[in-house]
């Protein structure tokens, strides 16, 4: 009996040994593996931070909202470390926010004619008229040219990282500042923008959403900066502009990294308007930075002006960092659009521009039907016609180039 007692006390210390020792195996290899992902965790983040800012795929994101549709799907930028760019000279400096003052002191007494868009076309398409003006150039001015972001080879319109002109749109209160720090769109872009937000329901009687009254127009030159131009793209991503204010996280390393180049993303294909545009589908939202982009107007010092002058120049010869232009092209006013004489008597009367839950409006059809392309290319073509007729010395159209 005592011997079966002790063979069974040696089966028991035998297992628990067998147990412990694989209990103590099992921790051992956890450990190793864990050493493995926290060295390989590390190595990753030392590899991040080696790397300059938005150098890694998808580090930067523009912030989430109605228009806000990452413009470089399916695209990385480089991953080599460029060379510094040099920083525009203190003169350049000096000049350029001479011309921001001289704009912002301009700009309130209107925006004057268009003459000086005008002659920046006449400038841009000073060379012979051909014979014949075959696709996809485009007549201008009786001068045949290639669409924005390309230039002709001899053969054909190739995508081109130069200097190139073409329309924006901004839907604006009765107030008039520089374009500088603030958000544009193609056609496409800013009727979207009016359908989806300003025409709809809205609480104030007698005014739309946020005072909008009108669309302006300007003919923007666009010169990609060198650090963009060394990625072989013409924009960088869009940023959100609020009161002057560049409102994306990060902002001051984003110029560090692309220069106070132009921004562009693509509206996306999901919105549920049909409003479409030559190269990029649903339309596209442009963002210009000026000077001091990190403060809101009303805070913006010479100090920080200087610090970060911006791209915005009137001549884009004065620095080798100014990066666009712009030159009023006309306006037209939603009242005209859809044929109201008074929008505050018309809406006391009961009328309404659209209902997005009906899809159409009440005293108006302009606005109808978001989802048919008919009907919303319909809309475009009113406002490029208002445009025409109003400014008829200007081209109809120069549509906005890809997102490249």
């Amino acid at each position: 009996m005592a011997e079966e007692s002790e063979s069974s006390r040696e089966r028991a210390l035998s297992a628990l040994a067998f147990l412990l020792l694989v209990f103590g195996l099992a921790a051992l290899l956890q450990t190793w593996g864990f050493l493995r992902v926290t060295h390989a965790t590390s190595a990753r983040v030392v590899a991040r931070s080696e790397n300059t800012f938005g150098i890694l795929q998808h580090s930067h994101q523009t912030p989430h909202g109605p228009f806000a549709v990452d413009n470089h799907q399916g695209t990385s930028l480089p991953l080599e470390r460029h060379r510094e760019v040099p920083s525009p000279s203190s003169d350049e400096i000096a000049k350029m926010l001479q011309e921001t003052k001289a704009a912002n002191k301009q700009v309130q007494s209107g925006y004057g004619s268009i003459l000086e868009a005008l002659k920046t076309l006449q400038q841009q398409t000073s060379y012979a008229k051909p014979e014949k003006c075959d696709s996809p150039r485009k007549l201008v001015l009786d001068r045949c040219i290639c669409p924005a972001g390309s230039k002709w080879d001899g053969s054909t319109c190739a995508q081109s990282l130069d200097e190139m002109s073409f329309y924006m749109y901004r839907a604006q209160n009765d107030h008039n500042y520089v374009m500088g720090n603030v958000d544009m769109a193609d056609l496409a872009g800013v009727m979207y923008y009016l359908h989806h937000e300003i025409v709809k329901i809205n609480a104030t009687p007698g005014v739309r959403m946020n005072g909008i009254t009108r669309i302006l127009r300007f003919l923007v030159t666009v010169r990609p900066s060198n650090q963009l131009v060394r990625q072989m793209k013409a924009f960088m991503p869009f940023v959100a502009f609020d009161l002057g204010k560049c409102s994306v996280p990060g902002c001051n390393k984003l110029w560090d990294h692309y220069g106070f180049a132009v921004g562009c993303q693509k509206q996306g294909a999901s919105t549920g308007f049909a409003y479409t545009s030559s190269n990029d589908p649903s339309g596209a939202w442009f963002s210009l930075p000026a000077a001091c982009p990190a403060l809101p107007i009303g805070k913006k010092d010479e100090a920080c002006m200087t610090q970060y002058p911006g791209g915005r120049c009137d001549d884009l010869s004065v620095s080798s960092s100014c990066t666009y232009s712009t030159d009023f092209a006309g306006e037209v006013f939603l009242d005209d659009l859809a044929g109201i004489n008074n929008y505050a008597k018309w809406q006391r009367e009961g009328h309404l521009e659209y209902d997005p839950l009906k899809d159409k409006g009440v005293g108006t059809s302009f606005w109808n039907f978001r989802g048919s392309t008919a009907w919303c290319e319909r809309r475009m073509q009113r406002v490029r016609s208002l445009f025409k007729e109003r400014y008829p010395l200007l081209p109809e159209d120069l549509p906005a180039p890809a997102c490249f």
